[in-house]
Parts: structure tokens; sequence; C-alpha cells
């Protein structure tokens, strides 16, 4: 499905750790950046369990929540969101409520940058 809409882009974790935050910034700058709008859909299990236990699959090796952060806060600040979601968050597997925190942490993130 994936192939055949070359407008989807799928970031992995595994990128992320070998070109950076700012790398991967560039690859979604240079694709996105005249487009008008952007629908960005956040896959909670792309952070490594220890950022986020209350998942239905976790993934070790995936981001912290400052590299998510942080490539989150870049993408709202340059490219054009429009919507969001953040999926599989699963509050019945989550130890402390770690996981439910990142997801919030991100939507307060969303809040701050249109509430500008």
């Amino acid at each position: 499905m994936i192939a055949k809409n070359p407008g989807i882009t799928v970031i992995k974790a595994k990128e992320v750790h070998k070109t950076g935050v700012d790398g991967v910034y560039q690859r979604l700058e240079n694709k996105y950046h005249s487009y008008d709008a952007i629908y960005v859909t956040i896959d909670i299990d792309v952070l490594d369990p220890a950022f986020a236990p209350g998942t239905g699959t976790p993934q070790p090796g995936g981001l912290t929540s400052l590299q998510m952060i942080e490539l989150f806060q870049m993408i709202l600040k340059g490219l054009p969101i429009k919507a969001l979601d953040i999926v599989e968050v699963a509050p019945d597997l989550d130890v402390n409520n770690i996981t439910s925190w990142a997801a919030l942490r991100l939507i307060h993130e969303l809040f701050a940058h249109f509430s500008k």
C-alpha cells in the first residue's frame, strides 16, 4: 500500500538513529516544503519501550522521547501540519502512564504551536 502512495513517507527509528533528527527533518522538508497541508500520524511504538511501554507492539531500539519531541517541534515549525493522530497507546499495558504522558507531551506541543 505504501509503495502505491508515493506521497506517504514512513520514517523508521533506525533512520533517525542513523541520520539524526536534523537529517530526517531535512528529508521531510525537502519533500513537503511546497505542500499546503500535511496529515501526520505518529505510531507511539516508534519510541523505545523504555519511553513507551504501553503499546501492543513495543519496539526495542526505538526513539527516545527527546528525539521524538525535537523532530515533532521541527515538523510543526517548518511544515504545514493541518491534521494529526497518535496511535497505538494502550493504557491497559502502560506502566505508570509513561506512554500516555509521552503522547500527551506531543499533543501539548501541537497546542502550544497553534496557540502562538
